[in-house]
């Protein structure tokens, strides 16, 4: 039973993680780098990795709850969001990202809501 159950959530994991490399990984790469390491690759990428994503997200929405679920629902509630519906006042990147990649394109139509969901609580759990 217990390896079945691992099963089932290793290929979920990877289910989610093709879902990423499907609709994000041609903007947002997905190795794990530092900010600084972000500045010196800056002319080769298209959005800012990843990794640096989401470290400025949980670096910046705190919830008070010391509740490890309720943080990811409000993260995963606030990247839905943002996904679909990008803007400046929305987002919480370091002004140097906006003026270099400008505001993420509205995913709203490409990518399925279920798929959207998989994804971002994927990348939450990753990085």
């Amino acid at each position: 039973m217990k390896l079945l159950l691992f099963f089932i959530m290793t290929t979920s994991i990877f289910a989610n993680e093709v879902l990423f490399d499907e609709y994000c990984v041609s903007c947002h790469f997905k190795e794990k780098i530092s900010f600084k390491q972000m500045k010196a690759q800056r002319q080769h990428l298209k959005a800012p990795p990843i990794s640096v994503v989401m470290e400025r997200i949980k670096k910046h929405i705190v919830v008070k709850i010391d509740d490890e679920d309720v943080q990811k629902a409000v993260v995963v509630a606030y990247m839905q969001d943002y996904v679909l519906e990008p803007s400046i006042d929305k987002g919480i990147c370091h002004v140097n990202c906006y003026v270099q990649f400008g505001t993420m394109p509205s995913q709203k139509g490409k990518v399925p809501p279920k798929a959207l969901k998989q994804i971002v609580s994927w990348v939450y759990d990753t990085y």
